[in-house]
């Protein structure tokens, strides 16, 4: 069970499975992924997302990493986001396995 957020809501033996997914920032250009994840300790980020109408299964595709630890640029849908890196990180997405299997088979090159 998850909370709103896609957090593990821990069973009644206590344990809570590992995260889903990988941070939107671990993605390469060109990768994309279902939002499954996002952190709810800060209200502002929350409302941050809802402007962006990013949320819980929302699809994202990284446009751009802009050197230099600049934003990486999204697009949610039809719409393009530019995104702070330390964002990037609380936003946790299930990658597109094809996307990830065909950037693995590049970096094997």
């Amino acid at each position: 069970a998850f909370d709103p957020h896609g957090s593990p809501i821990p069973p009644k033996h206590g344990s809570i499975p590992p995260p889903q997914g990988v941070t939107l920032d671990e993605l390469a250009v060109g990768e994309q992924g279902r939002v499954v994840e996002v952190c709810d300790r800060d209200a502002e980020f929350l409302r941050y997302l809802t402007k962006l109408r990013l949320k819980i299964g929302s699809e994202v595709r990284v446009t751009e990493r802009v050197p230099f630890n600049g934003p990486i640029n999204v697009q949610i849908g039809s719409r393009k986001a530019a995104l702070g890196r330390e964002a990037c990180t609380r936003i946790r997405v299930q990658v597109e396995t094809t996307a990830r299997r065909r950037r693995e088979k590049k970096q094997r090159k």
